[in-house]
C-alpha cells in the first residue's frame, strides 16, 4: 500500500521466515536486515511509521521504540492497556482497520497536514518521557524505592 502513495518512498517491510504464511505478505517481505544503528538512523528520518499488533494482539516492541524516537505513528486499534491511553490525534493516528483505504487515507492526511504530524511526534515523545523510560517503567511497577 505505501508503495502506491505518490511523493512517498517506502523502505522497509516484514522480515520473513521459512513459514508458508510468507505468501500472505509476499508484497511486503524484505530480505534487508539492518544493523540496529542503521535502523534507528533511518527510522529517525522517516516521515511516519506503522504499528500493528504482534502475536496474540500484544503491542509489538516497536511501539515503544517509535514513541521514544518521537515518530508520527499510524496504528491499528490498540487492544491492551497501557499506563495511560494513547489518544488518536494527540499521540498516535489510529486507523479502524488495516485495509488499503484506511492506510492510504492516513498516510495522505499526515503528509498533507505537517502541523498534525509535528503534534503527533511531539506528543509521542512526551508520552514516552512520562510513561515509557526505564525509570518511569520501574516507578509504575512500584519499584521506585529501589532506584538509586
Amino acid at each position: 500500500m505505501c508503495k502506491s502513495v505518490e511523493r512517498l518512498r517506502f523502505e522497509g517491510g516484514l522480515v520473513g521466515d521459512n513459514s508458508s504464511s510468507n505468501n500472505l505478505f509476499i508484497d511486503s517481505i524484505t530480505d534487508l536486515r539492518l544493523p540496529l544503528n542503521m535502523w534507528i538512523k533511518k527510522t529517525k528520518k522517516s516521515l511516519l511509521v506503522f504499528n500493528t499488533p504482534a502475536f496474540w494482539d500484544c503491542h509489538g516492541w516497536k511501539l515503544g521504540e517509535y514513541l521514544a524516537l518521537g515518530k508520527a505513528i499510524i496504528s491499528t486499534p490498540l487492544s491492551n492497556d497501557l499506563p495511560a491511553p494513547l489518544v488518536h490525534g494527540v499521540h498516535i493516528h489510529i486507523i479502524p482497520d488495516a485495509s488499503k483505504d484506511s492506510i492510504k487515507d492516513a498516510i495522505s492526511y499526515i503528509i498533507q497536514h505537517p502541523e498534525y504530524r509535528k503534534t503527533l511526534e511531539k506528543n509521542a515523545r512526551l508520552y514516552w518521557e512520562k510513561y515509557g523510560t526505564p525509570e518511569k517503567s520501574l516507578f509504575l511497577l512500584g519499584l521506585h524505592n529501589d532506584i538509586q
